[in-house]
């Protein structure tokens, strides 16, 4: 006689094992199946050389771009320091006066030339000037009388020689007194003009004497003299370099006075 246990006991195996049978078929339905060829195709292709992608983030920055903008800094709104962050710049001050002297000339108004740095002539570097100036004038005169109303014909040339020089020579040594700042007399002082007058009322036959005597030998050798002195002691260049250059000229006219055969 079957007991109720013994029936409790069959019935829970039966359970088991129908359990266990549906769970091994379970297993074998979501078991993935292998695809014909592809295992075998992985196995033989040669090991893939993909660069290795870190995930270590670098601190390195990137280069930019050729012609690509700069990144902006902290701080800035499209390339301009924000107000707040950053101190503005200290105020320029400049003066009137260096404003004024860094400023263009402007047009149509003269610039002044720059002062110069020369020494200052001195009382005996202004004196030659002026006398040269005045006896060079002088000589001028008393040559284009002569050349007009000599007799004689060594009279006439040598009248017309000191005419020739005289103006050459009076025309450079107005420019330098212009130079260097010296006033140019345009009369003659009133002791030669009145010599001048004398020779002018002259006589033909006291001519040429009289012509010799104010601007023969004597006359061309005290002019040499003076030009001489002053350069031996003028200490300015200019004033040198015009004595030397007037020299020989001086001298031919001494020499040439010397020779004539009038005699005053």
């Amino acid at each position: 006689m079957i007991t109720k246990a013994a029936l409790m006991r069959s019935a829970w195996s039966a359970a088991l094992v129908a359990l266990g049978g549906l769970t091994a078929c379970e297993r074998q339905q979501s078991a993935p199946k292998p695809v014909s060829g592809v295992v075998g195709a992985e196995a033989k292709s040669p090991p893939r050389s993909d660069p290795v992608v870190s995930t270590v983030p670098s601190t390195t920055q990137p280069a930019a771009a050729y012609g690509a903008a700069a990144p902006m800094a902290a701080g800035t709104d499209m390339g301009r320091p924000l107000l707040g962050n950053v101190d503005p710049p200290p105020a320029v001050t400049t003066s009137p006066e260096t404003t004024l002297a860094n400023a263009p000339p402007a047009a149509g108004i003269p610039v002044p030339p720059p002062a110069s740095t020369a020494p200052a002539l001195t009382a005996t570097e202004l004196a030659f000037v002026t006398q040269a100036i005045e006896a060079g004038l002088f000589d001028l005169r008393v040559g284009q009388l002569g050349a007009e109303r000599a007799s004689h014909t060594a009279v006439r040339s040598y009248a017309a020689l000191l005419v020739n020089d005289q103006t050459t020579m009076n025309r450079n040594l107005q420019q330098l007194a212009r130079r260097l700042g010296v006033p140019v007399p345009t009369s003659l002082s009133e002791p030669r003009q009145r010599i001048l007058d004398e020779l002018a009322r002259a006589s033909d036959a006291e001519f040429d004497r009289q012509f010799v005597h104010v601007a023969g030998a004597r006359a061309q050798q005290d002019t040499v003299a003076l030009f001489e002195r002053t350069g031996r002691d003028t200490r300015d260049q200019q004033v040198r370099s015009f004595v030397l250059l007037a020299l020989p000229t001086l001298r031919a006219h001494l020499s040439a006075a010397e020779r004539l055969p009038v005699r005053g």
